[in-house]
């Protein structure tokens, strides 16, 4: 999600990557769900980190003031997205072949039973926030459906009570995550429903291939959902399939299914921008393996409930690059394992042929 601070620590570990020749643009597959799915997109893409961080900061900056962009995410993550790969070596065009095939991006599809509204599949992410739809009262909830008036009545009203009470929301919000992270009852009240049972009724759907830029990018922005900050809907569409939610809602962190011909492997650099001991969203599943996350091999300065907390709170430019330093710190120590581990078996494989050659 990038509405939060979270793109600043996965780009600070694909930089980390990149310099290390661990990725390289339009060879490297990638495979991303929510965020991540439009990250994998830059990356296939070759655009420049630096100015994919750029833009998230624009988009973020933009928010800040209106209601941390409440009902209109959407148009602002597209034009991110456009900007980025528009930014690619070779433009747009470029950036889909060399994405074609190479970038996986997870969404998922919600198959939750019917919760109210004439029978509507609204998925987890309505369970979760109203219920098992038993209650009557949730079910006299009417289902709140794409509707572009909504959405422009919300943009308008934003706009012109932006200018006067300016980011107060989000000053706000920035106590709550502050207040949660100093305090230990509310961070173990936090954690507690956080890891939840969750209803996990999504199933996930990978697509690799895409006809058009603007179909990748509807891809991405399918995956990466955010219930009514994204517009006025819990659920939305892509290639005319419905009831589509955040493609965190399956296996947060996928692999790229690629046979070892085509570049792929039975392991991959898994990147997560939640720490290790969360689950993700409304799944029942916890982050499968994190490779890279956040307090995985160094100290946070914050929470880990602090940190889940600025997922939906746009973040001051100190937390963004604290982040973004913390991504770094993170898959630098994660190359400092590999290479040790390495030297550890080219010494051990040195001295088992030393040893096979004094054999008589």
């Amino acid at each position: 999600m990038l509405q939060g601070l979270l793109v600043f620590f996965l780009l600070g570990a694909l930089q980390a990557l990149r310099e290390a020749g661990m990725t390289k643009a339009g060879a490297t597959p990638y495979a991303g769900s929510s965020g991540g799915a439009v990250l994998a997109l830059a990356q296939c893409s070759g655009a420049a980190n630096a100015f994919f961080y750029n833009e998230s900061v624009r988009l973020t900056d933009f928010c800040a003031g209106r209601f941390n962009c409440v009902a209109r995410f959407d148009p602002g993550l597209r034009e991110t997205i456009v900007s980025s790969l528009d930014a690619a070596p070779g433009g747009a065009q470029q950036a889909l072949r060399n994405c074609n095939g190479r970038t996986f991006v997870q969404l998922s599809v919600a198959s939750h039973p019917t919760l109210w509204n004439q029978g509507a599949e609204l998925g987890p992410a309505a369970a979760r926030l109203f219920g098992d739809g038993t209650d009557p009262l949730t079910q006299a909830i009417p289902l709140i459906a794409p509707n572009p008036a909504l959405q422009e009545a919300v943009i308008q009203a934003s706009d012109r009570l932006g200018p006067k009470i300016g980011g107060v929301p989000n000053a706000l919000g920035r106590h709550i995550c502050s207040t949660i992270g100093a305090s230990p009852a509310l961070r173990a009240a936090y954690a507690q429903n956080n890891r939840g049972p969750r209803p996990n009724s999504a199933a996930p759907w990978v697509v690799s291939e895409f006809a058009s830029v603007d179909d990748g990018i509807d891809a991405a922005m399918a995956s990466s959902l955010n219930p009514i900050w994204s517009g006025p809907t819990l659920t939305t569409t892509y290639r005319g399939v419905k009831n589509l939610v955040d493609g965190v809602y399956t296996d947060p962190l996928p692999c790229p299914p690629l046979p070892p011909a085509r570049g792929g492997s039975r392991h991959c650099i898994r990147l997560s921008a939640v720490p290790p001991t969360y689950a993700i969203g409304f799944s029942e599943k916890p982050i499968a393996n994190p490779t890279i996350a956040p307090g995985l091999r160094t100290a946070m300065r914050m929470s880990p409930e602090e940190a889940m907390c600025y997922n939906f709170v746009v973040p001051t430019k100190e937390v963004r690059e604290q982040m973004y330093a913390l991504g770094v710190a993170e898959a630098r120590a994660f190359l400092d394992e590999v290479e040790a581990a390495s030297a550890w078996r080219r010494a051990d494989s040195a001295k088992a042929a030393a040893a096979a050659g004094a054999a008589p």
